[in-house]
């Protein structure tokens, strides 16, 4: 609860009341300890109107040191913990004698504020585990009553709040974890009208509310005030909340306080006999003395059973909820002559005290301070006053037994001589409904008439007074019909002739009919409802005809509301069109939009309306193709970036930018303009390796200047666009130049070399030339030879065809019988199998080519296998893009069964086992 509100309920008052407002922040702290503690689980509050302290619940689930904790957030440390004696600086404290006293296995809080004491006890019930009786209050001697009952109001409207939240947010208007006492102080707070579904384990029931009151009950076959008293006494109920069902008698009768004070005082009683103490604990039990006060205040609430009434066992009375004794006045309701009349919430009873016997005070309750129930329930006028309670505490000893009788006999033979003196006058009592009609008659204030005619029928007897107070009480609520019907009729002709009119005539009209749902003015209302329907939709109408211009948005939510107000409305099929042209020309419009900026190339501007027409149209229309726009255009702005990017960057660096533009997007058009790019580059990387392969061999001294110089010439050839060709064509003049020197030098070598010199060495370069050759032939003979006797092992699979293939007799293919490595000797990287495979001429055929992966797969993973040439793995066709590279599928040469595919980059160096056709 926010400050403000809490200023705004405890108003102005005495110095005490300033103080503790001017100490919010203890104040809060205080209203958080109530909040906190009430909404833990099983926290049964326990309602009364004048009980002393300004909270007061019963926990049956959380352990002592579990509250202990909670209480300390806010007191700090207790004064006396359970199981302590209490601390001798205490002995003499009044704010423990205003509680009447602290046992040994309570705990007790005090906080110091002004004059007065804040406190927080706990006291634990005997035979009830973790079943504890909470008390929160303020001890003050010089706070009014007035700001005291203040804070009392602040407490229950802490508590208010929060149950009410706590209804805002449940489900399907069920409510769980908020004790039902809690719930109606709530309703009646807010004066609710609905109907409460009540369900636990005890059972299902139905309790009706009015304007805050509880007029009927139902469960079972108890019915009336029988079934708000069962209800009321059950634990852990589930709340389901129902329009008024339109019940409007009130059956019950009773102030909603009184029905919760007695249902707990019932519910405590039927815990007691559900636990009775065991016999050993009884046998040890001392007999109960019962005070003179528990034999002669009866409950003001409900009526006393005639004949003496029964002592409390042993067992009721260890069983009893520990309850707060305070030393204050003890009236005596049985005494007629000792109670005023009240006379309204502000007066004080002036009745006589009792002087509380000696032996209540030698010989105090035996278990958890049992008092009677009087103590904090509200007796037949008003609770006394707290200052007094405090003076009482401290006042000398009671007078003896023989005293108190003598003055009671004084007392008797007074009242009685009092009546005797009245009758000899003969002067005739005032009957109490004539004091009522004078009353009510003094009265101009309806409300005040109609609470002292109910309090009235209610208190009494039925019989002819009540009849007659019936009936004034139905005249006035007559009267009070009349006068708030004609202040309806006023208060709608006052209404501005506008959109909102019909809606604001229509809720001041149903205002009045929920105030009085039977009123004999139905039919009147029913006409002047009817009268004005309609004027609200052609006021609403006229204005959509004339919008004037306001954007494609304004309007549509101006069509909207209308066909919202009036789903079934005259003007309903052209409002509809209306709003279908408004959609067609937003549309329309954002194209024309859309149109102008991709022109100008202003790709921020166009996504912008992009979002813009979305958010504001796709609850109306298929916004599909603006989503394609939309992704079109983001195209656009991310190829000119790109474009920027690319300009004067190296390859390697522009790469990976062009592969994620193509990733991102597919379907650009742009796209086959940067493959063509992506080319060039990877023509430009092969150039670079070969280029590089090339300039190490021409480092080599056994190649001749003319030799280095035709290489040069092939690379010059492939790659002319290449950018080392300038570097290679630098490279191959320096060679000429060196060439020509070689062989002007050659020349005048031979001239002095003889003509057999010359013929000698020309033979022996042409045999050595002659002897490679002749050994590679042989190697590559025995190769074959081995190839070919490996393949009588494939039985018959597979099959020699010509001198350079083998054919496979399960799929028809045909099959290199040497592979690179046993043709070439050395292995090869992608690019250099590709050329190897494009120029074999095996067995006379040109279309030799690379495999796939699942055909070597074929002949390499299933029995029979092609014969192992000792080759590692072999490439396949299947070459793509990873990242910023491309790798090629592989297959392992390894005779097995289980295929597991490998890739390697491009670059790797690898063998080549050739295919066709």
């Amino acid at each position: 609860m926010d400050q403000d509100t809490i200023l705004e309920i405890l108003g102005s008052g005495g110095s005490e009341l300033e103080a503790l407002k001017e100490n919010m922040e203890q104040l809060t702290g205080f209203l958080a300890l109530v909040d906190t503690l009430d909404k833990l689980p099983q926290m049964d509050r326990r309602v009364s109107e004048n009980g002393v302290s300004l909270y007061h619940a019963i926990s049956k689930e959380k352990e002592m040191a579990d509250l202990q904790t909670a209480m300390g957030v806010f007191f700090g440390e207790p004064v006396k913990r359970a199981g302590e004696p209490l601390p001798d600086d205490l002995t003499d404290n009044r704010t423990i004698s205003y509680i009447g006293g602290i046992k040994q296995d309570q705990i007790l809080f005090l906080k110091k504020i002004s004059q007065g004491e804040m406190y927080g006890a706990l006291f634990p019930w005997q035979r009830k585990v973790n079943v504890i009786t909470v008390h929160l209050g303020l001890h003050n001697p010089v706070m009014p009553d007035d700001d005291y009952d203040k804070l009392e109001k602040l407490v229950t409207e802490t508590i208010a709040q929060r149950v009410s939240e706590e209804v805002e947010s449940s489900v399907a208007g069920q409510v769980q974890g908020i004790s039902l006492p809690s719930f109606l102080q709530m309703s009646e707070m807010e004066g609710s009208t609905c109907s409460l579904r009540i369900s636990s384990g005890d059972g299902t029931g139905m309790l009706h509310l009015v304007k805050g009151n509880l007029i009927d009950a139902e469960t079972g076959e108890l019915k009336h005030k029988d079934a708000a008293y069962a209800i009321l006494r059950w634990d852990k109920p589930t709340i389901e909340i129902f329009k008024a069902v339109g019940r409007t008698k009130n059956e019950i009768k009773l102030p909603l306080m009184h029905l919760l004070m007695d249902s707990l005082s019932q519910k405590d009683q039927q815990e007691f006999e559900k636990d009775p103490l065991p016999e050993k604990a009884l046998k040890n039990t001392p007999p109960k003395k019962q005070s003179k006060r528990s034999e002669n205040v009866k409950s003001p609430l409900r009526k006393e059973p005639a004949g003496p009434r029964p002592e409390k066992t042993a067992d009721e009375v260890l069983l009893q909820e520990p309850k707060l004794e305070m030393s204050r006045p003890t009236f005596e309701p049985d005494k007629e002559e000792a109670i005023p009349e009240k006379e309204g919430p502000g007066k004080q009873s002036t009745g006589p005290l009792e002087e509380p016997s000696p032996e209540s005070q030698e010989n105090p309750p035996e278990a958890d301070d049992v008092i009677d129930s009087t103590l904090i329930e509200k007796d037949a006028s008003r609770r006394p006053k707290r200052r007094e309670a405090d003076k009482v505490s401290i006042r000398s000893k009671p007078k003896n037994k023989l005293a108190i009788l003598l003055a009671l006999a004084v007392l008797v033979l007074c009242v009685a001589g009092y009546f005797i003196f009245q009758g000899i006058k003969g002067k005739a009592f005032v009957s109490d409904f004539q004091q009522l009609m004078t009353k009510v008659e003094r009265l101009r204030d309806a409300d005040a008439q109609e609470k002292l005619l109910m309090d009235y029928i209610n208190t009494h007897e039925p019989g002819e007074d009540t009849t007659r107070a019936e009936m004034k009480l139905q005249e006035i609520w007559l009267q009070n019909e009349d006068v708030n019907y004609q202040k309806t009729i006023d208060a709608v002709n006052q209404l501005s002739i506008d959109q909102d009119f019909e809606k604001n005539a229509k809720t001041l009209y149903n205002q009045f009919i929920e105030k009085y749902p039977n009123t004999r003015h139905a039919k009147e209302i029913q006409r002047a409802v009817s009268e004005i329907s309609g004027m609200s939709e052609d006021i609403v109408f006229s204005n959509l005809r004339n919008l004037g211009e306001k954007n494609y948005t304004q309007k549509i939510d101006s069509y909207k509301n209308y066909l919202s107000l009036y789903p079934q409305g005259k003007h309903h099929d052209s409002v509809k069109q209306m709003f279908s042209e408004t959609l067609g020309e937003s549309y329309r419009n954002f194209k024309r939009e859309i149109t102008v900026c991709e022109r100008d190339a202003k790709w921020d501007t166009c996504l912008t309306i992009c979002d813009d027409y979305v958010a504001d149209f796709s609850a109306y229309l298929d916004t599909r193709e603006v989503h394609a726009i939309k992704n079109r255009i983001q195209m656009e702005k991310e190829y000119s970036i790109l474009q920027t990017k690319a300009k004067g960057v190296a390859d390697d660096i522009v790469r990976p930018l062009y592969l994620a533009f193509m990733t991102a997007y597919p379907d650009s058009p742009h796209n086959g303009e940067i493959q063509i790019k992506l080319r060039r580059m990877d023509l430009d990387v092969t150039a670079g390796r070969q280029w590089k392969s090339l300039k190490k061999s021409l480092q080599s001294t056994s190649l001749s200047s003319q030799e280095k110089i035709d290489r040069i010439e092939r690379y010059l050839s492939q790659n002319s666009t290449s950018p080392y060709a300038a570097e290679a064509i630098e490279i191959m003049k320096s060679l000429r130049n060196d060439a020509d020197s070689q062989s002007a030098e050659r020349v005048q070598s031979n001239k002095r070399l003889s003509s057999e010199e010359k013929s000698k060495k020309e033979a022996e370069e042409e045999y050595a030339a002659l002897v490679t050759r002749q050994a590679e032939k042989n190697r590559i003979k025995r190769e074959k030879q081995k190839a070919i006797a490996a393949l009588n092992k494939t039985q018959g699979r597979f099959v020699l065809s010509g001198d350079s293939a083998v054919m496979d007799q399960i799929t028809g293919m045909m099959w290199s019988l040497l592979d690179s490595q046993g043709e070439l000797g050395v292995c090869m990287d992608h690019s250099a199998a590709r050329r190897y495979v494009k120029e074999l001429r095996y067995n006379e055929h040109d279309d030799w080519r690379l495999p796939t992966s699942a055909e070597l797969a074929g002949i390499y993973k299933n029995k029979p296998f092609f014969p192992d040439s000792g080759a590692a793995w072999y490439w396949t066709s299947e070459i793509f893009a990873k990242g910023y590279s491309y790798i090629v599928n592989t297959v392992s040469a390894r005779q097995e069964t289980v295929f597991k595919k490998v890739t390697h980059d491009v670059e790797a160096c690898g063998f080549v086992r050739a295919v066709r056709p």
